[in-house]
């Protein structure tokens, strides 16, 4: 299995709300336009105002790192709208390679190995 899952649970910092809320827009275009290694991206609602769920789909290893190429000048302003003490580890779902893993690793990743899949 090449393909690389994630989720991402994303807590905006008290009054940070309407800003994340922008940023994620900005995000979804930008991988819109310049993803095509992207199988499928979104951010949903979580149970909290100014909570989401990042899920995202990518080819392969290679493709999951274009992706990052591609946000990376939007990645620094994500961090500053972010609740730290709020944090939850990136969910990684396949086999990433290792210039994919030192990638994540920044986002402290848990990575799940695929038992069976397709």
């Amino acid at each position: 299995m090449a393909a690389i899952n994630c989720v991402g649970t994303l807590h905006a910092k008290p009054g940070s709300e309407e800003a994340l809320a922008s940023l994620l827009n900005e995000f979804v275009d930008t991988i819109e336009a310049g993803d095509p290694g992207t199988l499928a991206f979104g951010f949903f609602e979580g149970d909290a105002p100014g909570s989401y769920y990042a899920v995202e789909v990518y080819k392969s290893s290679e493709d999951a790192l274009g992706h990052l190429a591609n946000v990376g000048p939007l990645l620094g302003r994500l961090g500053d709208l972010l609740d730290p003490d709020r944090h939850e580890r990136l969910q990684v779902f396949g086999d990433p390679s290792p210039a994919l893993r030192e990638q994540y690793d920044n986002f402290d990743a848990i990575y799940r190995a695929p038992y069976r899949a397709f």
